[in-house]
């Protein structure tokens, strides 16, 4: 978790454990749903047997190895969810703000608010150990906890800088 502003060009920090992961626990539950990937598994095998037996009837002389293939196929499907899982859950999310927008960046995955898509902008220090910044755009709302080694006074000032337009308060 480093803080950096960069000769008031920039800010930026990776947003704390807390803040964001039972965000990541509310996507991946909702990802990682047994009844739902059973049912997927017997429709690709019901789908995958039909389509060997076809393939068989039309082809006699065609050899493949339809059961290791679909073996395989669904061991790398899991391989890559396990990978997704460790990449959410200990790898936190960047926050970036610079005079283009807001950031947040986990992995290869971001969001970008444009700066005239911000209504206002919120820094929350009603939990002191648990500061957050919310914004308010056209489109969805954007939440992110602030990472201790932040100054607020500092933050503030450089949202007010940075976001003259936007409506930048302070709740406490």
């Amino acid at each position: 978790m480093e803080s950096h502003k960069d000769k008031s060009k920039s800010y930026q920090w990776t947003e704390p454990k807390w803040s964001y992961q039972p965000r990541a626990k509310a996507e991946l539950s909702g990802i990682l749903n047994l009844k739902m990937w059973l049912r997927i598994i017997f429709v690709v095998a019901l789908l995958a047997s039909s389509l060997a037996y076809i393939v068989k009837r039309a082809v006699p002389d065609f050899e493949f190895n339809w059961f290791g293939a679909l073996a395989t196929s669904f061991g790398a499907l899991a391989f890559y969810m396990a990978v997704m899982f460790v990449v959410f859950w200990f790898v936190p999310p960047s926050i970036k703000i610079w005079n283009k927008g807001i950031m947040r960046q986990q992995g290869s995955t971001h969001r970008t608010l444009l700066r005239p898509n911000i209504h206002s902008i919120t820094i929350d220090t009603s939990d002191s150990t648990r500061p957050l910044l919310r914004m308010e755009t056209t489109g969805r709302p954007l939440e992110c906890g602030i990472a201790s080694n932040v100054s607020l006074p500092d933050l503030t000032a450089f949202l007010h800088n940075t976001f003259p337009e936007s409506i930048v308060t302070e709740k406490r």
